[in-house]
């Protein structure tokens, strides 16, 4: 009688070999494939480096001059009396003459219906409309003067909007060519940081902002040395200099 065992172990021996001897050459090939993509991509990273580095020095640049820029408006709109202007409300005194124009021709209109139904005389609507119109006069006067005032303070900014735009065309061009993740994120944060304080008209929280304005750009300058010092293909925000 045959041996089974004999028969069906030298088998599924074989099988078991071939089976090990593929596994392990498709354990080789995707070695291989992963060794062939990090050398390529390693190849790659080295081609690109020097634009990446010339991206992020010109972007250490960029964000130092923003930030002289910054200083500057800062400085100009404590020094020249822009939150002063805000900080009275001299916008609602404006409104408020508006308003006081739009009351003044409904009492000229009730007067007029006044001496239409005979409940005044005639001599009375004169001295109604003579002295609102009096009212009229001045209030023109002091509605031209806030316009001035108000066209002159907003008319104020737009050197530093001007400005503004540059900086952040070339800080967003340098940020996307520089290969860092770090640039983008701590980029944009300074950027925004920047815009929230320009938006800040009155004084009450300019300085809390401008300290903002202060750390982002610490967190960007840091972010770019480390990405100049440990390469710009990673973040950094555990690493300190």
């Amino acid at each position: 009688m045959a041996n089974w065992l004999d028969i069906i172990l030298p088998i599924f021996t074989l099988i078991l070999g071939a089976a090990l001897t593929m596994a392990s050459q498709a354990i080789q090939d995707r070695r291989i494939a992963a060794r062939e993509k990090r050398a390529q991509r390693q190849s790659f990273m080295a081609a690109n480096f020097e634009v990446h580095r010339s991206a992020i020095l010109e972007m250490q640049e960029v964000v130092r001059d923003y930030y002289q820029a910054f200083l500057t408006e800062k400085a100009r709109r404590e020094d020249e009396g822009f939150y002063r202007y805000f900080d009275e409300r001299r916008p609602r005194a404006m409104t408020a003459e508006l308003l006081s124009g739009f009351e003044r021709v409904d009492r000229i209109n009730e007067a007029i219906e006044a001496v239409t139904s005979g409940d005044i005389q005639r001599r009375e609507l004169d001295k109604v409309i003579k002295k609102e119109t009096k009212d009229a006069a001045s209030s023109l006067e002091k509605m031209t003067e806030y316009f001035t005032e108000m066209r002159t303070t907003m008319e104020s900014l737009y050197p530093f909007w001007d400005q503004s735009v540059q900086f952040i065309h070339r800080l967003r061009l340098c940020e996307f060519r520089s290969g860092s993740n770090s640039a983008v994120k701590f980029g944009e944060a300074y950027l925004d940081s920047i815009f929230k304080w320009t938006e800040q008209y009155v004084s009450g929280r300019s300085n809390e902002l401008a300290e903002e304005v202060r750390k982002s750009r610490h967190e960007l300058d840091r972010a770019l040395a480390n990405a100049l010092k440990y390469g710009p293909y990673d973040t950094y925000g555990d690493k300190t200099e």
